[in-house]
């Protein structure tokens, strides 16, 4: 049971201290010898505009890190970092092409994104169905 409690309290202080998943899961592994994986949420990930002009310049295709570069108005070095927290949120993938990589959207990403937004809209409509059903009742 202690074990239960330090646990709780261990991912409670990670989510009010807003850490990173992969510094939950290194805390949480060492702590209670478990191993616990956690990627970020497509949609927390795409909060950022730098994430999503990224996102909306792979829209049209594969691109380099460079390519990327010159079309945003952060550095390389930060353009890389925003496309591994893209990559880890499934939203990109790269594939090695010589030297360099060439980063693109990953559609099966985006389903999930689409999926998880259209369960809102079969809820209202599912709503909206069962109020104008009542009212035809009448």
């Amino acid at each position: 049971m202690a074990k239960r409690a330090r646990l709780r309290e261990i991912v409670w202080r990670c989510i009010t201290w807003r850490l990173q998943p992969q510094w939950v899961a290194t805390t949480i592994s060492s702590c209670q010898s478990l191993v616990v994986t956690s990627a970020p949420h497509p949609l927390g990930v795409l909060h950022d505009p730098t994430r999503r002009l990224v996102l909306e310049l792979l829209r049209d295709g594969e691109r380099s890190v460079r390519e990327l570069t010159d079309n945003t108005p952060v550095t390389q070095s930060a353009v890389s970092q925003h496309l591994r927290v893209l990559r880890e949120a499934g939203l990109v993938t790269a594939r090695a092409e010589g030297t360099r990589r060439l980063y693109r959207v990953e559609a099966d990403g985006l389903d999930n994104v689409r999926a998880w937004v259209d369960s809102f809209w079969d809820e209202a409509l599912t709503a909206f169905s069962d109020h104008a059903n009542k009212e035809t009742d009448r």
